[in-house]
Parts: C-alpha cells; sequence; structure tokens
C-alpha cells in the first residue's frame, strides 16, 4: 500500500476530535487528490472499513467504492460517492428544519458537525431556539461546540454535565451508528444524560443514512444508547431506507 493511504489511515485512527462525517470527507478528498493503483486501492478499503469501528460510515463508503471500482476508474468512483454523502447531509438538514419543534431550550450532546449545521439553519430561517451545549467530557466538546456557533454568531450556554437546573424543551444529538433494531452510538457522555432525561424530555438524533448498520461497535469516548431511550430519529433515504435494517 502507498504511503500516502497509511498515512491517510493512521490519520482517521487518531483523530479523536473530528467526527465520522468530516473523516469521511477527508479521506475522501485525499483519494480525489491523487491517483491510486487498484492494487494500493484493494488493500486501503478493507482496512477503511473498520478503521473506526463506531463509525459506520465508513463501513457504507467502503463497500460503495469496492462496487464501483469494478466499473469505473477511481476519480469517477469518488466523485460519485461524494455527491451522496452531501446529497444525504443536505436531505438530513432539511427534514431536521421540518421535523424539529420551531421554538424552545434544545440542548446537545457531545459534538456533531452536522446538529451545528442544523442549528445554525435553524436560526437563519427564524427557528426561536435557546441553546445549550452539555460540557461533555473532557475535553469539553461542549464548548468547543459553542465556540462554532459563536463564530456563526449564534449564542449558546455551556451546561455540567448533570441533571440541568432550568427547563429543556427538547434535546438534539447526532450519532456515529444507528441500528434502528438497537439503537444507536454517539459520544460520551450521551448515554448517562440521556438515561436521566429521556423520560422527561424528547430526544431527536438526525444522523444520515450512510450512517446507519446492524453492526454497533464501541470504541473508547463513545455510547450506547438502547432503541428503549424511545429517540426520535430524523435521517434521509439516499443510502439505504432508515426504516430497513442494513447489515455490515
Amino acid at each position: 500500500m502507498s504511503p500516502q493511504l497509511q498515512q491517510l489511515l493512521e490519520s482517521i485512527r487518531t483523530n479523536k476530535t473530528a467526527g465520522s462525517r468530516q473523516l469521511v470527507r477527508f479521506a475522501l478528498d485525499t483519494l480525489a487528490e491523487c491517483r491510486f493503483s487498484s492494487e494500493d486501492l484493494s488493500l486501503f478499503l478493507p482496512q477503511l472499513r473498520w478503521i473506526r469501528p463506531a463509525m459506520a460510515a465508513f463501513r457504507t463508503i467502503s463497500r460503495f467504492l469496492s462496487d464501483q471500482l469494478q466499473h469505473a476508474p477511481c476519480p469517477t468512483a469518488v466523485e460519485k460517492t461524494r455527491a451522496l454523502i452531501q446529497r444525504s447531509s443536505w436531505e438530513t438538514i432539511q427534514s431536521a428544519l421540518q421535523q424539529l419543534p420551531h421554538h424552545g431550550t434544545v440542548a446537545t450532546i457531545s459534538y456533531s458537525s452536522l446538529i451545528e449545521q442544523i442549528l445554525i439553519e435553524g436560526i437563519r430561517e427564524g427557528k426561536q431556539w435557546n441553546i445549550c451545549c452539555f460540557r461533555s467530557g473532557t475535553p469539553a466538546y461542549g464548548e468547543f461546540f459553542q465556540q462554532r456557533l459563536h463564530q456563526a454568531g449564534i449564542p449558546a450556554t455551556v451546561l455540567p454535565d448533570a441533571l440541568p437546573s432550568h427547563p429543556i424543551d427538547f434535546i438534539l444529538i447526532g450519532a456515529d451508528t444507528v441500528s434502528l433494531s438497537y439503537g444507536l452510538i454517539n459520544g460520551h457522555p450521551s448515554y448517562s444524560l440521556c438515561a436521566l432525561l429521556f423520560y422527561q424530555i424528547p430526544i431527536y438524533c438526525c444522523a444520515e443514512s450512510f450512517k446507519y448498520d446492524a453492526s454497533l461497535v464501541l470504541e473508547p469516548g463513545f455510547d450506547f444508547l438502547p432503541a428503549s431511550f424511545g429517540i426520535h430519529q430524523i435521517s434521509d433515504s439516499v443510502w439505504i431506507d432508515p426504516s430497513a435494517e442494513h447489515c455490515s
């Protein structure tokens, strides 16, 4: 395997800040910028599939690229994959803006670039959201989320990782893997906070369909949230029908 692809795998493996959507885009951008041999890609894609076990997106794109490369050159296969990733994110954002409450106090857990984009677009559309970010462990992803929103001109408050002292109308989270049969995987401390709040506050999970998979594998820093939490799922149907289970 080429040194560039080995370096790409190591960068994805060791990056503990970016979410799966960001890392997938990084991988596809690297593949688009360089021309790799079929032999290199045949060695690279199986390793990419499980490079971050908690992130189903890598399983989805590695399967798709492997299939596309059987009848299309690498640049064509990569561009088609990138286009579908972008369309999937866009459709999920539009679904979220239609389905989420139009006003109230919303709290986030961990950090998600998709949730960030939904919040920004919602405020720009006139949604009356008071945004709070749970601190979300160490490093404090809630503080990072707050800074990102402030850069977009949107105020947000950081909350301690505990039962909130003031009312919250709904919780909004992303996910790295979603299985409708069993639950979902998201960053820590999603489980402890949702376990405290799911019986009294609606929880919405926005995740693109390329994150739907039957395999739920945890990594350090990730939590499993069972289907019994009754989390409302918002997605798209670009890659799969999210109402149907998808096997890895």
